[in-house]
Formats: C-alpha cells, sequence, structure tokens
C-alpha cells in the first residue's frame, strides 16, 4: 500500500490528484479557490511591464486576423473622421452641418437671390406711392413733391440698404400722415385766427393781399401775403395800409421819380370788390360815418 501526499491543511490525498468527492484539482489547488485568487488579484500594472517587440508583434497579428485594428495603431485620418462625425451631418471645410439645415440654408439664399433681382437699380426706380390700405386721417388728399430733397435722400438709403418697393411704400405711408397731420394743425390754427376778425375776415384777408400786390408787385407782394397767418398780422398790415395812404400812397425814389397820384388815392382800387373799396376806405377814414349793417 501507497501513503499518498498530504494535500494542504493537513488533510491526505488520495492517488491519481483527485479529491474526495471527485473535485479538480491542479498542483494541488482546487480550481475554485484559483478562480477566486485571480478575481482578487489587484489589476495589472502597465508601467511595471516590460516592452517586447515579438509580443506585440504577435498580438497586431492575433488582431488583424481576428478583423480588428492592432492595439496602438494609429487610424487612418478619414476613418478616424467617420467616427467622430455623425452619419447624418455634412462637413464643409470646418464646418459641420445635418442635411436639414444644409438645405434650409440653400432654400434662404435661393429666395434672397430671387428677391434681390427684383429691387430697383437706381434711386429714381423707387416710386412715390403709398400703400394700396393707406388711409389719410380726415380723407384728406396727399400728393408727394417729387423736388423734396428728403424724398431724395430716402429713396438712396432705400437702394443702399435693398428695401423692396413694398417696404418703400410703408415709410412713406408714415411720412405722408405725418405731413397731412402738420397741415391739418395749421390750418386748424388759422382757422381760429381768422375767427378773431370778425364776420368781414375774409374781406379784410383780401383787401390785404390786393394792396400788397399792387404796391409791391407779384413777387413781393406774394411774400407779404404768406405772412398774414394770425389776426395780428392782419392788423399790422391794416395800420401800414393806414398810414401809408395818408401820407399819399406812392413812396418816392430817386431812380423812377414816380408821381404822386392825388391825395386819398387808393392803390388798386379799381380792382377790389365791393367789401374790398369798403374796408379799405374805412382804413383810410376811421371817421367816416358807417351804415346800419356795418355797425
Amino acid at each position: 500500500m501507497t501513503d499518498t501526499p498530504a494535500a494542504p491543511g493537513g488533510q491526505s490525498q488520495p492517488a491519481g490528484g483527485q479529491q474526495p468527492g471527485g473535485a479538480a484539482t491542479t498542483g494541488g489547488m482546487p480550481i475554485e479557490q484559483i478562480d477566486r485568487a485571480q478575481q482578487q488579484r489587484p489589476p495589472e500594472n502597465p508601467n511595471a511591464v516590460g516592452h517586447s517587440p515579438a509580443l506585440e508583434q504577435r498580438r497586431a497579428a492575433a488582431a488583424r486576423a481576428a478583423g480588428q485594428q492592432p492595439p496602438g495603431a494609429e487610424q487612418p485620418r478619414d476613418q478616424q473622421q467617420q467616427q467622430q462625425t455623425p452619419a447624418d451631418e455634412v462637413t464643409i471645410g470646418d464646418v459641420k452641418i445635418s442635411p436639414d439645415e444644409f438645405k434650409k440654408v440653400m432654400q434662404f439664399k435661393g429666395e434672397q437671390d430671387a428677391r434681390n433681382l427684383t429691387l430697383p437699380t437706381t434711386p429714381e426706380g423707387y416710386e412715390l406711392k403709398v400703400p394700396a390700405d393707406f388711409k389719410p386721417p380726415g380723407d384728406v388728399k396727399f400728393e408727394f413733391n417729387k423736388d423734396d430733397p428728403t424724398l431724395a435722400r430716402a429713396r438712396q438709403l432705400a437702394l443702399n440698404r435693398k428695401l423692396d418697393q413694398a417696404t418703400f411704400s410703408d415709410f412713406l405711408g408714415c411720412y405722408a400722415a405725418e405731413r397731412i397731420a402738420d397741415a391739418t394743425k395749421i390750418n386748424t390754427a388759422r382757422t381760429a385766427e381768422i375767427a378773431k376778425l370778425g364776420s368781414a375776415a375774409p374781406q379784410r384777408i383780401d383787401a390785404v393781399k390786393t394792396w400788397a400786390h399792387g404796391t409791391l408787385g407779384s413777387e413781393l407782394g406774394g411774400a407779404l401775403e404768406q405772412m398774414l397767418v394770425t389776426s395780428k398780422h392782419v392788423e399790422a398790415f391794416e395800420k401800414i395800409i393806414d398810414k401809408f395812404s395818408r401820407q399819399g400812397g406812392t413812396p418816392y425814389s430817386q431812380g423812377h421819380r414816380e408821381g404822386e397820384p392825388p391825395k386819398g388815392t387808393i392803390p388798386g382800387y379799381a380792382n377790389m370788390s365791393f367789401e374790398q373799396k369798403r374796408a379799405a376806405q374805412m382804413a383810410q377814414n376811421p371817421q367816416a360815418p358807417r351804415t346800419s349793417r356795418e355797425r
């Protein structure tokens, strides 16, 4: 009878290298114990592993045979870019964009190109017209002055900013509304001033205008006519006419030697209406008796 070597722990081991119960052993240690030891072993330090070119070559050959990238080998740049760039992105230079976004960009560019082809090429190409739905305040008819320097600058600005006709017309609508509002305010104030002159206000204003044109001529008379804005303006010119008439009515000029008309003559009297004549006579002679209607 042959003795068997003792197993670890002081237990005897039967011949044939088998433990009781049929458990497999390796070098006298059960396989389950070896597996636990390997699992509990600390991770291998890569800095402590030596460099073996032959081992690395064998590993690389085995990886290539399995269709894998060898460890430590650098991938080609195009393969790296494919791995980093999602399949649904388009790369243009350094820009990465999805196909849907790229289509939107191209669509926007096409719309802008088509729009630019319809824009005026000169400042005069922009029409001076308001939008079709423009409603002026008070239904006042408004017309643009083509010689207005403000409109010339607006046309040039529209060309520089590449505005279309519809946008330019919208701005013209705002411009026209502002002008109409200003004119309305002036007319309202003028009406209030005329009312201060009484019921004979139109006749009194016409008398001043007639005297201005008859005495100063059409050009200077027209300039003076623009000054008749308030009731005080009209009253001031009526006093000037009165003093001028008391002094003879015709100014002295060394250039023309104009003769002095008979005293009491009213300039432009023949072209006046009855009311204008009467207003001029009263301005010349405030002491003249008035009729019951004038009172």
